[in-house]
């Protein structure tokens, strides 16, 4: 009797992130965010910065969880956990970093990411008295 309570309490919360209500829910405003973010019109270079330097933090320590788990003699389940609750921060912090980083390099030196100078976030050209001026090109050369 005693088991058949603990393997209800342990299934509960699961029972609710998983409810098809919660996971409509969640696409709901998934969707909602997606829409808003394309009417801002704001560059891609630092959510694809931050994507990649989130990615690589989670995949490294998915694949040594991986790893830890199948390979070893003992049972690692504890450590991996605790691995992955440590590295969530840092993933974020990751990031960030690499957000910003990728965002500067496109304004600055796009080639250096592979991009031309037209596919560069903000193209810092204004308009003045009928003629195009590049604002910032000339201190950046120097």
């Amino acid at each position: 009797m005693f088991r058949n309570e603990k393997a209800s309490i342990s299934r509960a919360p699961n029972e609710i992130t998983f409810h098809p209500a919660t996971l409509a829910g969640m696409a709901l405003v998934a969707a909602l965010l997606s829409l808003l973010e394309r009417r801002l019109e704001h560059s891609p270079e630092f959510p694809v910065g931050l994507l990649l330097g989130q990615l690589t933090v989670l995949a490294t320590v998915l694949l040594n969880g991986l790893f830890l788990i199948l390979g070893g003699e003992a049972d690692y389940h504890l450590m991996v956990m605790l691995t992955i609750i440590v590295h969530l921060p840092l993933a974020v912090i990751e990031g960030v970093v690499l957000g910003f980083i990728i965002e500067f390099l496109a304004r600055v030196k796009p080639e250096m990411i592979g991009w031309s100078s037209e596919t560069g976030s903000r193209s810092q050209e204004s308009e003045v008295g009928g003629q195009k001026s590049e604002v910032g090109k000339e201190a950046i050369r120097l």
